[in-house]
């Protein structure tokens, strides 16, 4: 049986090494198995009712939609959020399976690299493509594509790209039409994790024209066939969607939108004077994006307004025209020498076709101006560059095996080459050793909000979402605050400073203001909406903040004069034609109370309050028999509810009539009511 094993595995060394791989970046990630659910896990997750239906929602996933509701927001990428369905299918709502399966699939995404780059360098020793994958499995700026299982998205969509990739260089070498058509299918399949992995549409060509041997004929006929996977792609997503892949979907939300500028801060008017400005800020961010990778110490969970100021050629002429300069003259030589360094063009090409769409080149502006998921691709073409480049720098033949035997130790190797051997080895050992202890000790931010949020905030201290979240999930734990004060400082420090930033930060206005009501710190509370009133004098949200304010200070003819102004922006919410009521009713002003019940009434009689607000408006005008029919309604629609009962009886006692309000107290406690 041993002898079997070992014929076995000495006819397959590349399992060894693609084991050890699977395994490096499981360990490595193992310590996300306890987190909980964190940032966009909220949104394709936790309040998305077509993932928690599990394997009920799954057909749900492939309906084409608008971005009009919250859960919406990621796009069309239907066998991405299939698999966050499974998931809860199998398991329930449950994060450390969700951690689990994404730790999994990127071990997976990992043997899968290694079998592509195999593929795409069959003369190389296999240690060439072990060190560009090892270096990809270590770096930390995968962290979040891993720990935060939204991004499986990120993973998945990969994973089935370079499927693709690996079965179109097999079809080049066997003229095979199945692989042709299996690179159609898992492209196709990537595109619909997410829309990223159109890039490879760009990358698969470049593949074959860099990478491959052959003469220029024989490739062109292979490209030529190319088409078909756009024509599989258009055809499947034309029957799903009715659109074509990468088609975006429209946002038509429900509530206010703020301003694109709070999460990419070059969304801006001056980013927009002309094309000549946009393509100098692309060149800057390229080479941030080069920075994140290169030196990866300030990794950010998000990059929002003022993180990266819009550059202008008028001001920043030098600094731009030399970036500028620069990546043009990369691709110029890359284009002039690529027979010299395949490896290294092929992983720079992957780099500028897969990063560019994040570039915000004009037609792709994005909602995001920088983020470490979107580097998840992109990394894998710098990891070439940088295994390629270490072994020209040390004059190293990729296609010989550069670890040392014992043969070589023994003096087989002339002293020059050992040495060279030894530094590549242990360059690439030392390299993978700092970079897994920085992923390691990242994936611990990743922990939960909290401690996402408060670890990059100092990063972060200019950007004004960063302290609207912060202060945000500060909320969310304040009931279990061991310092209550400490905490309500802390909450209103950094709402107000995401709103001195720039006021642009609506939601910081509504989201404080709700916490000033919660506090009953009403005169606050109508102070903040005031001054929110100068930037949103349209915003329903904010006059209903206010006329809550002024109602809860009883200062009831003032509120009833905003939450008029609300309920004329926003003629559907119900509480605002509520307290419209009640301030009418405490303020004396029973006709014009009666009037707006009657209207509430006529638009939705199914809201209870309005019925509740309608006796009080009768029994404080001193119509007794008119403030009873609406108790009696109320009863009616919601009969084990205390508070009416209550009511109901105290309104009898009030009135004199003790016969009806112990009749009614009776009924309650036969009812099991307690009173």
């Amino acid at each position: 049986m041993k002898e079997k094993l070992h014929q076995w595995l000495s006819k397959r060394p590349e399992f060894l090494w693609a084991a050890i791989l699977f395994v490096c970046a499981f360990l490595l990630y193992a310590n996300t198995l306890g987190h909980q659910y964190v940032w966009d896990d909220d949104i394709v997750i936790v309040y998305n009712s077509r993932v928690q239906k599990g394997f009920a929602g799954i057909p749900d996933h492939f309906v084409f939609r608008t971005r009009s509701n919250f859960e919406d927001f990621t796009g069309y990428r239907p066998i991405a959020m299939s698999s966050l369905s499974i998931d809860v299918g199998l398991f329930g709502l449950n994060p450390r399976a969700g951690h689990l399966m994404n730790v999994l699939f990127f071990s997976l995404l990992v043997v899968v690299l290694f079998r592509t780059l195999r593929s795409l360098f069959p003369n190389y020793h296999v240690a060439f493509a072990f060190f560009i994958t090892l270096l990809f499995v270590v770096h930390p700026i995968h962290v979040e594509a891993v720990a935060n299982i939204k991004s499986r998205d990120e993973i998945l969509a990969l994973l089935f790209a370079l499927l693709a990739l690996n079965f179109f260089v097999q079809h080049f070498d066997s003229g095979k039409w199945l692989q042709l058509g299996l690179s159609a299918l898992f492209l196709t399949m990537a595109a619909m994790c997410k829309e990223g992995a159109l890039t490879f549409l760009a990358v698969i060509p470049m593949a074959i024209v860099f990478l491959r041997d052959g003469g220029w004929k024989r490739k062109a006929i292979a490209l030529v066939k190319f088409p078909i996977l756009l024509l599989f792609l258009g055809i499947v997503f034309l029957g799903l969607t009715g659109k074509m892949p990468g088609s975006p979907s429209q946002v038509a939300a429900n509530g206010y939108m703020e301003s694109q500028t709070l999460g990419n801060c070059l969304a801006t008017d001056q980013f927009e004077q002309g094309n000549w400005t946009r393509i100098g800020n692309s060149g800057f961010l390229f080479w941030k994006n080069l920075e994140k990778f290169f030196y990866p110490v300030d990794l950010v969970y998000f990059s929002g307004y003022n993180m990266y100021p819009v550059k202008s050629w008028y001001k920043d002429r030098l600094h731009l025209g030399i970036l500028f300069t620069i990546h043009n003259l990369f691709i110029i030589l890359s284009l002039l020498f690529w027979k010299r360094i395949r490896a290294i063009t092929f992983g720079f090409w992957y780099f500028v076709f897969t990063i560019i769409v994040f570039l915000q080149l004009p037609g792709f502006l994005l909602a995001d101006t920088i983020a470490d998921r979107f580097l998840f691709s992109p990394s894998v073409g710098l990891c070439i560059v940088v295994v390629a480049v270490a072994y020209k720098l040390l004059g190293l033949d990729a296609a010989q095996n550069p670890l040392l035997g014992l043969r070589d130790l023994a003096g087989k190797l002339s002293p020059a080459l050992r040495s060279r051997r030894l530094a590549l080895v242990g360059l690439f050992l030392l390299l993978s050793v700092v970079l897994a202890g920085m992923t390691v000790v990242r994936n611990r931010v990743w922990k939960n909000n909290l401690s996402l949020f408060s670890h990059d905030l100092p990063l972060l201290e200019n950007c004004a979402r960063a302290h609207y979240y912060y202060a945000s999930e500060l909320v969310k734990g304040y009931s279990k605050a061991k310092d209550p004060a400490k905490s309500k400082a802390e909450i209103i420090k950094h709402y107000r400073r995401a709103i001195e930033i720039t006021p642009q930060s609506y939601y910081a206005f509504v989201r404080l203001g709700q916490q000033y009501q919660n506090w009953q710190d009403y005169a606050a509370h109508a102070a903040l909406m005031d001054s929110a009133l100068k930037y949103y004098p349209v915003q329903a949200d904010i006059w209903h903040g206010k006329g809550m304010a002024l109602y809860a200070l009883g200062k009831y003819d003032d509120a009833a004069v905003a939450l008029f102004q609300a309920r004329q922006l926003k003629p559907d919410a119900d509480d605002t034609w509520e307290f419209l009521a009640r301030a009418y009713e405490r303020g004396g002003q029973y006709e014009n109370a009666l009037m707006t019940l009657e209207a509430a009434l006529a638009r939705n009689a199914f809201y209870p309050f309005y019925y509740d607000v309608l006796s009080d408006t009768y029994f404080d005008m001193g119509d007794t028999t008119g403030a009873f029919p609406p108790i009696l309604k109320l009863l009616e629609m919601e009969p084990e509810n205390p508070v009416w009962w209550r009511k109901l009886i105290g309104r009898y006692q009030i009135a004199g009539d003790a016969d009806k309000a112990a009749y009614y107290y009776q009924q309650a406690l036969s009812k099991g009511i307690a009173l």
